[in-house]
C-alpha cells in the first residue's frame, strides 16, 4: 500500500472468536509503534504494535463483504484527495479494486488503459471443511499441544485459501495445504470454516 493509504484510523483483524465463517486475510501490514491503539470498548488506549488486514468473506445472504480496514483506501486509487502528499495512484490497488468489483458483478463503464477488466467467478457453492481429529467434545490438559487434522474442499469453482479452526476462544490458523495446524490450548470447540480466493 502506498504512503498514507493506511491512514490515521484503521482496523485490526483480531482473533476474538467472532470472525465470519470463511473470512480470509488478503494482506497484513503491521506498525511497531502505534501511539493510540484502542484496547477496550471503553476507549482505553495504549501505545503498542498494531496490524491491519484486508479481509474478504461471503455472507450467508450471498453478499461479498470486503473490508480494507482503513478510511483512506481511496488514496491509493487516485492522487486527488486531502492530505499532505499527493502520492500517485497505485496500479496494484486500482486493479485489485476492479477485480473486487467484478467479483460483485460490477464492471466499470470506462477503464484506464493500464488496467484490465476483472472476471466474475462462477461459484456454485461455498468451500467446506471438517475436523477429523480430535473428536468432538475432546478436552485436554492446560498447556498440552493438540494437533488438529481435517479436510477442506472447494467443489464450487474456487480454491481453498485457508482454514480457521477455533480452539477454545483463540483461533488457530492453518496453513496451506490446510490439512494440519498446531497450537497449545485448553479445550477444543469444533467450528472449522474454509475460505476461498
Amino acid at each position: 500500500m502506498p504512503g498514507e493509504t493506511l491512514g490515521y484510523e484503521w482496523d485490526s483483524d483480531v482473533d476474538n472468536g467472532f470472525r465470519p465463517a470463511g473470512e480470509i486475510d488478503m494482506s497484513k501490514t503491521c506498525e511497531n509503534s502505534v501511539a493510540q491503539r484502542l484496547l477496550t470498548v471503553r476507549e482505553e488506549f495504549v501505545s503498542d504494535q498494531g496490524c491491519n488486514s484486508l479481509t474478504l468473506y461471503r455472507a450467508s445472504s450471498g453478499a461479498l463483504v470486503f473490508d480494507a480496514g482503513t478510511i483512506q483506501w481511496s488514496w491509493g486509487l487516485e492522487s486527488d484527495h486531502d492530505g499532505d502528499s499527493q502520492n500517485p495512484p497505485d496500479p496494484a490497488m486500482q486493479q485489485a479494486t476492479v477485480n473486487l468489483f467484478a467479483m460483485m458483478g460490477l464492471q466499470p463503464a470506462t477503464l484506464e488503459s493500464d488496467l484490465v477488466p476483472g472476471v466474475q467467478p462462477n461459484y456454485t457453492s461455498p468451500p467446506t471443511s471438517a475436523i477429523t481429529s480430535p473428536s468432538a467434545g475432546a478436552t485436554f490438559a492446560n498447556g498440552s499441544t493438540v494437533t488438529i487434522s481435517g479436510t477442506a474442499t472447494d467443489t464450487g469453482g474456487g480454491v481453498v485459501a485457508g482454514v480457521l479452526a477455533t480452539v477454545g476462544y483463540t483461533p488457530a490458523r492453518c496453513g496451506r495445504p490446510p490439512e494440519h495446524c498446531s497450537r497449545p490450548e485448553r479445550s477444543l470447540t469444533r467450528r472449522p470454516a474454509a475460505g476461498r480466493h
